[in-house]
């Protein structure tokens, strides 16, 4: 293995995890430098190998959009923790390797895989163990499955999002399950630190649910100091003073759509943008909110006419802060991205060659560290042949057995 490079150079991270939230945490902290270890199933792999982007379409097991960028940074190895003999292994390699453990399995089944907190720990009191489960890994629901749609409707951010007459819209993609990845790689960064001071490791147990709760906390304060519930406002500015609410929209235009946003402090400016006596007029400029759809109709009649580009130039040179609306490919193609060096291309050997982002965050000192992801099980015999030192012969055993 190369040498590691980044702020946590020098941490070694198993990862045991599947899915979304929890190889979204190992992944930050490979980008942070850590030496990260993918332990998958053999022959099988990581859930996100088979994620299906459409019914009738399967990628291949090495080229899956999402595995490839949940993955990037790690080596993989292939190791049964169900089978006779994976535990065993699993258990040497946190004694001899690894400072940090990230798992994604629920209480009870990591109390069979002996991957629980207090298994872990009592092998190795330095360790870390970051558990990334739906419910977490206490109270009545510690044992409920989920989904991230499960999430978001109990977490209450789901109830923010759509249309006001329509029914509760998902997002795009795993919110929920992404923001709990985040917060479990700030958990084990801090544990990190901690353990510099007190020599003892640290149990991080991350709900998905609480992190879709996070996402929408502040809109209980609403309730509180204004007696009112945020309520879905679809594309527009929700629960926003009257006056200044509208317009803040994403609206259709000739090549797409674009965010369409007022300038509140010279309310007057979209009426000469847009050559509109109805928009100057008094009643609207004080209360666009109570115009929002008859304000629609005027913007489209004019963004029809009009393609993104022209249209943020012509607004923006009057400090009208519309915006173009991208496709993730196009966004790849920002000049902002480009300049900060945000995107990298990374080959694969299944995949080829692709664009991912770089970083999410910089660093003056610590380069974030970019690799590909792994092919399954590509690592399996250097990496255990030179942390466990093992006999001649234990690798072709293990494999016989269908340990590894």
């Amino acid at each position: 293995m190369t040498a590691p490079v980044g702020a946590l150079a020098g941490i070694n991270v198993l990862d045991i995890s599947e899915g979304v939230s929890g190889p979204y945490c190992a992944k930050l902290l490979a980008g942070l430098g850590a030496t990260v270890v993918k332990v998958e199933r053999p022959g099988v792999g990581d859930a996100s190998r088979h994620y299906r982007l459409a019914a009738d379409r399967l990628e291949p097991i090495e080229a899956h959009p999402l595995f490839l960028h949940l993955n990037t940074g790690k080596r993989s190895v292939t190791v049964d923790l169900d089978a006779e003999g994976g535990r065993g292994v699993l258990h040497d390699l946190v004694r001899e390797w690894a400072d940090v453990v990230v798992d994604s399995s629920s209480l009870s089944r990591a109390q069979a895989r002996g991957t629980d907190w207090a298994t872990l720990s009592a092998l190795k009191p330095e360790v870390i163990l970051a558990s990334l489960s739906y419910f977490g890994h206490t109270g009545p629901y510690r044992e409920y499955a989920g989904t991230e749609l499960i999430a978001l409707a109990l977490g209450g951010y789901l109830y923010l999002t759509g249309e006001p007459a329509r029914e509760p819209l998902k997002p795009y993609g795993y919110h929920a399950e992404y923001h709990a990845g985040l917060h479990a790689a700030t958990g084990v960064a801090a544990a990190v630190v901690g353990r510099y001071a007190s020599g003892l490791g640290d149990h991080v147990d991350a709900s998905v649910v609480e992190a879709a709760t996070f996402l929408a906390s502040a809109a209980p304060g609403w309730a509180h100091f204004y007696g009112k519930d945020i309520k879905r406002a679809g594309n527009r500015l929700a629960n926003a003073d009257p006056g200044q609410g509208y317009p803040s929209t994403i609206r259709p235009c000739q090549d797409g759509w674009v965010h369409a946003h007022n300038n509140f402090r010279n309310p007057d400016l979209l009426a000469v943008l847009m050559d509109s006596e109805r928009l100057q007029e008094p009643d609207v400029i004080a209360q666009p909110a109570g115009h929002a759809d008859e304000i629609d109709e005027i913007m489209d009649r004019w963004l029809a006419t009009r393609d993104r580009k022209e249209i943020v130039d012509l607004a923006q040179e009057m400090r009208l802060p519309f915006t173009e609306v991208f496709a993730p490919a196009e966004a790849q193609g920002n000049e902002q991205l480009i300049a900060r060096e945000a995107l990298v291309e990374l080959d694969h050997p299944v995949a080829g060659m692709l664009t991912y982002v770089h970083a999410p965050l910089q660093f003056s000192e610590t380069p974030w560290v970019a690799e590909r992801a792994p092919l399954l099980g590509e690592h399996t015999d250097a990496f255990l042949q030179d942390v466990l030192r093992l006999e001649d012969g234990r690798l072709a055993e293990w494999r016989q057995k269908g340990v590894i």
